[in-house]
């Protein structure tokens, strides 16, 4: 059951007016790739699709402020965490579902990519482009914050160390910042520099290639937010640049009847339109 969070006119007016303020038209329509893929054997189907499709220009980031609170990053650790407007903008130079065979993509001379393929895999290809504006961060000082939603956390460190939205979303859901484990000390998604080659981002683009595994039969959701941000680990201060993108993807899967591709493909659109039902709602809350 979806649950929706009540808007007074106020909040409403105010989150029309961050709108308004975006720079530029952001177009979200996937790019690069197809908005939706399937993969089958003889005993199996699976399917990937990104949700939301379009993407979300997104002026809030909820997903970030919890991401962060459930780390520590927080005033009673000394830190300070600023959210700033965005002159500038982002535009999707990829974003497309993918199944069975990730993609791969090149930043710094790296690929990145490629892995965990096969059957009943999936996920979703971003790539962003950053133009700054006037007043907002360039070259050394641009990093990128990222925070994930999903009913599917990898890792029991990882729910840990994240916020448990099962009473906005249902059972299983976590929102956490993708930090690659930084906990407490480095909030970034880029958080590996200045091993640059091992990073999949520059001062202007930011790539992704998220993949997950669901066996058959079900469905899982993976949903992410990323915005442009600054660190000042000596001061304790993150600077976090709004508008951002919200993206994502959901992978289901299935197991036919014997011999019956119409029963096959019947049970996984079964599948595909119960995890749409069930997926996330969008929340309209403003940062702090």
């Amino acid at each position: 059951m979806k649950l929706r969070k009540l808007i007074s006119p106020v909040a409403s007016l105010a989150f029309l007016a961050s709108l308004s303020a975006a720079p530029a038209a952001f177009d979200g329509s996937n790019v690069g790739g197809p908005g939706s893929v399937s993969g089958s054997l003889p005993n199996n189907y699976w399917i990937s699709t990104l949700n939301p499709n379009p993407a979300i220009n997104q002026a809030s980031c909820p997903w970030i402020a919890n991401g962060l609170a459930a780390q520590g990053f927080t005033t009673a650790n000394g830190w300070t965490v600023n959210y700033r407007t965005l002159s500038g903008s982002l535009t999707l130079e990829k974003y497309f579902a993918w199944a069975t065979t990730q993609p791969t993509d090149t930043i710094h001379g790296a690929t990145f990519g490629g892995n965990n393929n096969g059957a009943d895999w999936g996920g979703a290809d971003i790539r962003v482009l950053y133009t700054p504006g006037a007043g907002d961060p360039t070259n050394n000082s641009v990093h990128w914050i990222q925070a994930i939603l999903t009913d599917s956390v990898i890792t029991d460190s990882v729910k840990t160390n994240a916020f448990d939205a099962s009473a906005i979303y249902g059972a299983g859901y976590y929102e956490y910042l993708d930090n690659a484990g930084t906990y407490r000390s480095n909030p970034d998604y880029d958080n590996n520099i200045p091993t640059a080659a091992a990073n999949p981002t520059t001062s202007t683009e930011f790539l992704d290639i998220p993949s997950r595994n669901q066996p058959p039969s079900g469905a899982i959701h993976w949903q992410a937010q990323v915005f442009i941000d600054t660190l000042d680990s000596a001061s304790k201060t993150v600077d976090i640049y709004g508008s951002g993108v919200w993206w994502g993807f959901d992978l289901a899967s299935t197991v036919p009847e014997p011999s019956s591709g119409v029963l096959l493909g019947i049970g996984l659109a079964g599948v595909w339109l119960r995890s749409r039902r069930k997926r996330p709602t969008a929340r309209v809350n403003s940062c702090p």
